[in-house]
């Protein structure tokens, strides 16, 4: 996955949807690694077309190195 930096894998607390957090380089590659393919894959595997929201990251906090 050229560009992504970071992805979070979650579900609802039924464990009825997952909802997935990327952080890419930019949008660009994101919008790059999102083809027709893959909504078709992953709409395979969920049973549910994913809904994709891009959005801009004004602050992101990382306390992994304390």
């Amino acid at each position: 996955m050229a560009g992504v930096r970071l992805k979070s894998f979650m579900f609802d607390e039924d464990g009825g949807r997952a909802r997935n957090f990327y952080v890419w380089d930019d949008e660009e590659k994101a919008r790059a690694f999102f083809t027709e393919e893959i909504i078709d894959k992953v709409t395979g595997i969920y049973g549910a077309p994913p809904k994709i929201e891009y959005l801009d990251i004004v602050g992101l906090v990382d306390n992994s190195g304390t």
